[in-house]
């Protein structure tokens, strides 16, 4: 059957979709998820920590040098506090979450339909229509379609039947979601 997307209604027909992506979550799609949920807001803190510095540098060779060196070395440890905090305290962090979260411990399988994604795990059955999504985050190895900043589907490509599924998921994922 042939139906609009919703993304772009009445500009393109794509097929009924029926994607099935099953399978076990490893601690290591936790981290990575959650390192790109997170990977955002690192961008953006550091344009923040740029532009305190940059003011900090401005007021030193300007009107007020002692308080330009303080400024600029504040920015300057607080970018060096979130590189080591991103480094070394939240992927612990996530790995003692992942334990926490039995859910995610056991088989579960997502169907993707053009009415949302319906997953099953051992903890019961949930659907979720497209409205509710977000957006969708990619890495090398996993997808990611975000609920809110912290709610979020993570689909390895690994549970994939074949590399076209994974195109197709996307392309998808993408049309529904805009």
């Amino acid at each position: 059957t042939r139906r609009p997307c919703s993304g772009w209604p009445g500009f393109r027909w794509i097929e009924a979709m029926n994607i099935e992506a099953a399978g076990t979550l490893t601690v290591e799609d936790f981290v990575a998820v959650n390192n790109m949920q997170e990977s955002v807001y690192q961008r953006i803190g550091m344009y923040i920590q740029i532009g305190i510095i940059v003011i900090g540098l401005a007021l030193w060779v300007s009107v007020a040098p002692r308080i330009g060196i303080v400024v600029a070395a504040l920015g300057i440890l607080d970018m060096v506090g979130e590189r080591l905090w991103s480094r070394f305290v939240s992927p612990r962090r996530n790995r003692r979450l992942f334990d926490l979260l039995t859910d995610l411990h056991g088989h579960i399988v997502y169907e993707i339909t053009d009415r949302g994604v319906g997953i099953v795990n051992h903890g019961g059955k949930s659907h979720h229509s497209w409205s509710e999504y977000l957006d969708l985050g990619e890495d090398e190895h996993t997808f990611a379609l975000f609920r809110s900043e912290t709610m979020m589907e993570i689909l390895p490509k690994r549970w994939f039947a074949a590399s076209e599924k994974i195109d197709e998921f996307r392309e998808f994922s993408l049309a529904q979601i805009l």
